[in-house]
């Protein structure tokens, strides 16, 4: 016969509770350590022209949650314009993606991958103590493909400007289609008084670029060097 007191108490219940214990305590450093790098910038700074101007809050997601602290925001004049920088932002690479820590960008990006953006927004919610939705998730992984394209072009343009690029090819024609489609946004049914009826849609800019066409089997043809565009920005992008 057991002498164990019937107690309404889990290991999963236990483990839950040191868990947010220990996601609190972990902001609290994260803010602490935060708080140091901010005074020691300023201690380390070389830069007469950047003036503290007084201190300003943020918030980012990371796993602990959303981590709110305050850092100092300088003012800096710049061929006579005024400008506001914060040296701790551009020292950690902060709001880059939006507010969101890289190893969260990074959790979103590999859960994408094979999930849909509410199953993704769900297992993050469920495996950290940062809460997200599928639109969250969706604005991530917008936000990351832009910086990555654009960190891409880049070096392409550096690698080209050094001569490591060359190119000599030469066509007399460049061919270029596009079109688009209206599409239905989600939020349709949102402010309909202010509207008046009108829907709300979007257009789907989609251009193809190409050399023309070869034959691939009998009456079947194929694109050559086929680049693909899609974008909801103006049209001249696709120009």
């Amino acid at each position: 016969m057991s002498n164990i007191p019937n107690l309404e108490i889990k290991f999963n219940d236990l483990e839950e509770k040191m868990w947010k214990k220990k996601m609190e305590e972990g902001m609290n450093e994260l803010v602490a350590q935060l708080k140091s790098i901010d005074n020691q910038l300023l201690k380390d700074k070389n830069n007469s022209e950047l003036v503290v101007k007084d201190f300003q809050k943020t918030t980012i997601k990371c796993k602990f949650g959303n981590v709110e602290f305050y850092r100092r925001r300088y003012k800096v004049l710049k061929n006579n314009i005024k400008k506001y920088v914060y040296l701790l932002d551009i020292y950690l690479g902060l709001g880059k993606i939006g507010q969101y820590s890289q190893s969260i960008v990074e959790m979103v990006v590999d859960e994408a991958t094979e999930k849909s953006f509410r199953k993704t927004a769900h297992s993050i919610s469920q495996n950290t103590n940062a809460s997200i939705g599928h639109t969250a998730v969706r604005n991530i992984l917008i936000g990351f493909s832009e910086k990555y394209i654009e960190k891409i072009e880049k070096e392409k343009l550096e690698l080209y400007e050094k001569g490591y690029l060359e190119g000599n090819k030469s066509i007399d024609i460049v061919y270029n289609e596009s079109d688009g489609i209206y599409i239905s946004m989600q939020d349709r049914n949102k402010n309909k008084e202010k509207r008046k009826g009108k829907k709300l849609k979007s257009e789907i800019k989609i251009g193809i670029v190409h050399e023309g066409f070869e034959k691939r089997y009998s009456n079947d043809f194929k694109i050559v060097n086929k680049q693909m565009i899609a974008t909801t920005k103006d049209a001249m992008v696709l120009r």
